[in-house]
């Protein structure tokens, strides 16, 4: 997922619709709710539950700890 986002931080930062980010918990992987996003044109990026080297809050919000 890292190197996905990094490819794409560009168009992540000047992009206005929502990224969606589910980890690979049972409610999120169900089928009715991983289709409808896809019917609505959403990218899905695979992200494993209880990621250690990479959470939603981290990645933005609290780059400058990258380098602590």
């Amino acid at each position: 997922m890292h190197q996905k986002l990094s490819q794409k931080v560009s168009a992540l930062v000047n992009r206005k619709e929502p990224i969606l980010l589910n980890n690979n918990a049972k409610p999120h992987i169900l089928k009715r709710t991983v289709q409808k996003p896809r019917e609505l044109g959403y990218e899905t990026l695979p992200h494993p539950a209880y990621s250690p080297d990479i959470s939603s809050t981290d990645y933005h919000f609290f780059k400058h700890l990258n380098t602590f």
